[in-house]
């Protein structure tokens, strides 16, 4: 499965070449890349045989269907993730039960969240309860992930944490550039690689089994 993570670092450099020359048919590079940690979930999937491994593959597809789709019409595209977000937690509750420091930890990310974003909630307009509601099942995913490694000690939950933060700053990367209207190709690198990060951690840690 090693080979994924070579194809998925091509498929992403491919994206970012063709991404302004090619317009959106680039996007089937920006899937692909995502595919290999769907393939990845899989292959962790079919050796464990639980439903749990499933859900989160579920989630992956999500993501990599995200990926064309949140170019095209973007509140459409921010759905399906956090549809993938709301099938990474159902898993997670699979493995392990929420607990006081899973309130603990969503509380102070919502709420640092909220406070380096208060100022630009107007520009927000009509999304701002798309915005709320997002950052609330992002903010589950990373609570719940941490409450797994703190729970279980495994190399696996470990992966899902790095994963979870990983989606959050890639996120709050991409909300930042948004109020503040800018393109900057650090961000979109940025952006990029801390997703395929996201994705490809979630996705091998289904098959590491400690």
């Amino acid at each position: 499965m090693y080979i994924t993570i070579g194809l998925l670092v091509l498929f992403g450099l491919l994206y970012g070449y063709f991404r302004e020359k090619a317009g959106k048919r680039a996007l089937i590079f920006k899937a692909a890349a995502t595919s290999m940690a769907v393939l990845a979930g899989i292959y962790g999937a079919l050796q464990t045989h639980r439903l749990a491994e499933w859900v989160i593959v579920l989630g992956l597809i999500c993501c990599m269907t995200a990926d064309v789709i949140l170019e095209i019409q973007f509140i459409r595209g921010v759905y399906l993730f956090g549809a993938a977000h709301l099938l990474f937690i159902l898993a997670f509750c699979q493995k392990v039960v929420p607990t006081k420091y899973t309130w603990l930890i969503f509380g102070g990310i919502y709420l640092c969240v909220f406070l380096i974003f208060r100022d630009k909630i107007g520009a927000l307009g009509e999304f701002k309860r798309q915005a709320f509601g997002y950052m609330a099942v992002l903010a589950g995913v990373v609570a719940m992930a941490f409450t797994m490694y703190l729970h279980l000690q495994s190399n696996m939950a470990l992966l899902y944490s790095i994963g979870a933060c990983c989606f959050l700053i890639s996120d709050c990367i991409i909300a930042w550039s948004l109020v503040h209207e800018r393109r900057k190709l650090t961000d979109g690198v940025l952006i990029l690689t801390l997703y395929y990060a996201a994705v490809y951690l979630i996705g091998s840690a289904v098959w590491i089994t400690r």
